[in-house]
């Protein structure tokens, strides 16, 4: 008995999966004399194996990238390497983070891969794919950005295809946007699968850039006390 999976297609056209069983048949002698071919649809099966291994190596790849995130020396450190994570996950060659400055109440690129951008470019909230993002704290894709309509004025040269754009959110606290893209002529488009495990990353990534300020927070304000604290040793050696 012979069996395999392959691909067949619907008279409708649809594609799907069919176990094909091949079993032999004998005459009294032991020789075969034909062959009886039966198919058995187990698309639904075959997808849901799928989804399982997809999980799985999306699971492996998320923990290998918290481990390199907990790893960074420094903030700047990190926000490179998150952005290198990010369009490694999604195979694309560009990509950025963007954080939230809440004494501007606006958001500052602080990263970006791939396109001819300036690292400190500041978008309004609401203002083009970004400022959407942080205005409303839920993901976006778009197809072409090239073509879409509300593109930032600072980003309308940049040759973006297909993009996707998730908050950063701690806590329901939005520490900024990070963003993945596809360069140039390209057909390739995120999917929402896509969407989805960059917002895994992202919450992953926004924890990790607040752990990172309120590290480098405590390291200045150790420093200043130690400045304090030497002064008024100077002062008390001076007086004694």
């Amino acid at each position: 008995v012979f069996r395999a999976t392959i691909k067949n297609r619907k008279k409708s056209g649809e594609l799907y999966y069919e176990e094909k069983t091949i079993t032999p048949l004998l005459d009294a002698q032991g020789n075969v004399t034909h062959f009886v071919s039966t198919g058995k649809d187990i698309t639904e099966r075959v997808l849901a194996e799928q989804e399982i291994r997809r999980r799985a190596e999306e699971f492996a790849a998320l923990y290998e990238t918290s481990r390199d995130l907990a790893g960074q020396p420094d903030l700047p450190s990190l926000l490179q390497t998150i952005v290198e994570r990010a369009t490694t996950l999604l195979h694309a060659p560009g990509g950025g983070i963007e954080l939230y400055d809440p004494a501007r109440d606006d958001l500052e690129l602080v990263v970006v891969k791939g396109i001819d951008t300036h690292v400190g470019t500041r978008l309004r909230l609401g203002e083009g794919m970004a400022g959407r993002v942080a205005q409303t704290h839920q993901p976006m894709r778009v197809d072409d950005y090239r073509t879409w309509p509300d593109r930032a004025p600072a980003y309308d040269g940049a040759p973006v295809s297909s993009t996707v754009q998730v908050p950063m959110l701690f806590g329901g606290e939005l520490i900024g946007v990070l963003g993945v893209n596809e360069i140039g002529a390209t057909e390739h488009e995120f999917t929402e699968a896509d969407v989805r495990l960059l917002s895994l990353l992202a919450s992953q990534a926004a924890s990790a850039v607040r752990n990172a300020r309120l590290l480098a927070e405590t390291r200045q304000r150790l420093k200043e006390l130690e400045a304090v604290s030497q002064i008024s040793n100077a002062l008390r050696t001076a007086h004694a």
